[in-house]
């Protein structure tokens, strides 16, 4: 425990004591949005392994390289789809791969997903607590399902339809995001 007193101004003082204020609002807001701050962590991640720039909220992509390519990331918990059934695979699920009015524009889709523990000696990054790909966007259709999204089981043996050869053709290493994607 610190014991030591520091002496500050009173205008010091309530600088910190708003900016604390903020930073619990924001824990809570994101606390209660935890699709948000999982998507948030993802572009972040991202942006640091690719060396580009995170875009505003708003922006109909999530990250600009320094050469102009835009990447949108999606980042994805592990799920189970029937809750009822124990044995039933796990999944990740991307949504709204061209944003939610479907005019999203960008060069590259990169999907993040937690990775699945049961099968990490699986996955191409054996260490990496995330299952990363990489997606042109003149290629999206190959793997998207109806509703504007993709489905992948996180067992890359058992994975099967429109998306099951994600894990051969575009899973990637997180150290070679950034070459392909174009210099920052």
């Amino acid at each position: 425990m610190i014991t030591e007193r520091v002496n500050i101004s009173r205008e010091e003082y309530d600088n910190l004591l708003t900016k604390i204020s903020l930073l619990e609002a924001q824990l809570r807001f994101l606390g209660q949005h935890k699709t948000l701050a999982l998507g948030m962590a993802g572009e972040q991640l991202v942006a640091k392994l690719s060396g580009g720039i995170t875009t505003g909220h708003t922006s109909r992509h999530d990250i600009e390289m320094q050469k102009g390519q835009k990447i949108e990331v999606k980042t994805a918990s592990i799920s189970v789809p029937v809750a009822a059934k124990p044995n039933s695979g796990k999944r990740w699920q991307w949504h709204k791969i061209y944003g939610q009015d479907g005019g999203k524009t960008y060069d590259w889709l990169v999907l993040v997903g937690r990775a699945d523990p049961r099968y990490k000696g699986l996955y191409l990054d054996e260490d990496s607590e995330y299952v990363i790909f990489l997606i042109p966007y003149n290629e999206l259709a190959n793997y998207i399902t109806s509703g504007n999204m993709i489905v992948l089981s996180s067992n890359p043996i058992t994975a099967s339809g429109r998306s099951a050869g994600m894990f051969s053709d575009r899973q990637v290493l997180a150290r070679d995001l950034a070459g392909m994607v174009g210099p920052a």
